[in-house]
């Protein structure tokens, strides 16, 4: 239920949950995200939570704005209790905007998608917006704080901490999506295989990010693990991510190119900062830096091992880095 702590919600009354329609009066939701029931809001409009903690299991297959009414995204925590997806938009035109709250401890373990996106899941041609959020404490078998699949999404000034999944990206898992990515950090999540953030046939932008404390417990990609479209990441920092396998930060299976980029202290058994296959694709790093990665900076699959010092600017590709 909500502990409102005489807070002003910016128009919902201290307590409450308020769905504003785009056409039509309010209406209460109160009791609902009390008790713990499943909402769907198949019409747009905007869905206000008072400062407090609440229990939420949403669906939207509509247009719609769900706002904190706290200063901070820590006095509006939207809990799924580890039961199920805290938020779920399907559908070619439906969109959810997030802001100015914590989704936390939301649960995927079922069949299908059903399995992957505790915090987040968008699918089917719709689209998420994610702006002053914090994903915390989710846990999934794919995918523990967001998911998405055929969509376009965009995540500015939040945080992913302390995710856990079973199998495929600790936090994040996009497959055929696109992904713009601003002021983002990524903090002490874990997968077996890509411990942050994991690009499958994806596009992705991702600049001001901090990767840091990401683990892959098995196979690869300590924080980010791309796998075929193309990465770019601009002014970005690596550090003290790690995987028992390869790639102690990036496992790069697809084209990509860093600008303004440093790695710092990420391990892994080969390319202690980035493993990169250069049969599926090549790197570009200009103003890159490395410091204090082990037991290289990049390694490449069917050998090649290189260190770096200063900015460096150059290329990896079959021919070797250069």
């Amino acid at each position: 239920g909500a502990d409102s702590g005489g807070a002003d919600s910016g128009g919902a009354p201290c307590g409450a949950v308020t769905f504003r329609p785009a056409e039509g009066a309010p209406v209460d939701y109160t009791r609902a995200f009390t008790d713990g029931d499943y909402v769907t809001l198949d019409e747009d409009g905007a869905l206000e939570f008072c400062p407090g903690t609440w229990f939420v299991r949403l669906a939207v297959t509509a247009s719609v704005r769900v706002t904190g009414g706290g200063e901070d995204p820590a006095q509006t925590v939207l809990s799924g209790g580890e039961t199920g997806t805290v938020i779920a938009v399907e559908g070619a035109g439906a969109s959810v905007e997030v802001s100015g709250l914590t989704l936390d401890r939301g649960a995927a373990f079922g069949e299908g998608n059903q399995r992957r996106g505790g915090g987040l899941r968008c699918e089917d041609g719709a689209s998420a917006t994610l702006r002053g959020v914090v994903l915390s404490r989710h846990r999934a078998y794919d995918a523990a704080a967001l998911y998405g699949s055929g969509c376009s999404i965009l995540v500015e000034d939040s945080d992913f901490v302390d995710n856990v999944s079973e199998d495929d990206g600790g936090a994040v898992r996009l497959d055929g999506s696109s992904l713009v990515m601003r002021r983002v950090r990524f903090s002490g999540n874990e997968a077996r295989d890509c411990g942050a953030l994991f690009l499958n046939e994806s596009e992705a932008l991702i600049e001001g990010a901090r990767f840091e404390d990401n683990t892959s417990t098995d196979t690869q990609g300590g924080a980010v693990l791309h796998y075929f479209g193309t990465l770019t990441v601009r002014d970005a920092s690596f550090v003290g991510n790690g995987s028992s396998g390869y790639g102690g930060a990036l496992s790069l299976f697809g084209d990509a190119a860093l600008s303004g980029v440093r790695f710092t202290g990420n391990s892994s058994t080969e390319g202690g900062a980035i493993y990169l296959y250069p049969s599926y694709g090549s790197l570009r790093c200009e103003g890159c830096r490395f410091d204090g990665n082990s037991p290289d900076d990049v390694a490449l699959d069917g050998g090649g091992s290189y260190s770096f010092e200063g900015p460096a600017d150059f290329r990896c590709d079959g021919g070797g880095c250069r």
